[in-house]
C-alpha cells in the first residue's frame, strides 16, 4: 500500500506544494532557523538528513533516498546530488552555492551508465561551485578551493583544489573547528 501511495499522481502533487511552498520559506529563513516546510518535504522525499542540516533554495536532489547527509551540515543554495548510487556526507559538512555531487556517469567506449557511491567524511569544507565525480572516497578534515572537481580519493586532513583537484597543501587542525552548532550566529 505505501508503495502505491509514494507513486501515485496525489503523492506527487504533494511533494510538489511542499517543494514550491519549502522555496518559498528558504527565502525568509537562515541556516539556523527553524524550517518547518523544508523538514517536512526532506521526509517526503525520503532524503537522511542529520539534525540542524541545512540544503539551500533550488536544491536538485535526485533519488534522495540514497542521499545520507550527516548532523550540523551545510549545503549552500542551487545544489545538484544525483544519486545514481549512494551518497554519503559526514558530519560538519559545510558548502558554498553550486556544489555538485554526481555519483553517476558513462563507459567511455560503450556509452553504458555507471554508478559508484560516493563517501564525504567529517569536518569537509567545499568552496563555490565544487564537482564531485562517482566513485570517490574524500577524507576527514578537507579543504576544497573553488571550482574543483574532484575525480579521485582525497586523504583525510588536505587542501585540494584545481580542474582536476590535486593536493596542494597538508592542514594540521589542533584547535575546534568552527561550524554552525557551536556559532554565535546560534545565539
Amino acid at each position: 500500500m505505501l508503495y502505491f501511495l509514494q507513486h501515485s499522481k496525489l503523492f506527487k502533487i504533494v511533494i510538489a506544494i511542499f517543494y514550491i511552498i519549502s522555496e518559498f520559506e528558504m527565502l525568509i529563513q537562515f541556516p539556523n532557523d527553524f524550517i518547518i516546510f523544508r523538514k517536512i518535504y526532506f521526509y517526503l522525499i525520503r532524503i537522511k538528513i542529520g539534525k540542524k542540516s541545512y540544503i539551500g533554495k533550488n536544491a536538485i536532489l535526485y533519488r534522495a533516498h540514497q542521499i545520507s547527509i550527516g548532523n550540523y551540515a551545510s549545503i549552500g543554495e542551487n545544489c545538484m546530488l544525483h544519486a545514481h548510487a549512494n551518497i554519503k556526507i559526514g558530519d560538519n559538512f559545510l558548502a558554498a552555492p553550486g556544489l555538485t555531487i554526481n555519483s553517476g556517469g558513462h563507459n567511455l567506449e560503450t556509452l553504458q551508465p555507471i554508478s559508484k557511491e560516493i563517501i564525504i567524511g567529517n569536518n569537509v569544507w567545499c568552496g563555490l561551485n565544487v564537482v564531485i565525480l562517482s566513485g570517490v572516497t574524500i577524507g576527514n578534515n578537507v579543504v576544497i578551493g573553488a571550482g574543483a572537481v574532484v575525480t579521485k580519493n582525497v586523504a583525510s586532513n588536505v587542501l585540494v583544489a584545481g580542474n582536476p583537484a590535486k593536493v596542494l597543501k597538508n592542514i594540521n587542525r589542533t584547535e575546534e573547528i568552527w561550524t554552525w552548532h557551536n556559532s554565535k550566529c546560534n545565539d
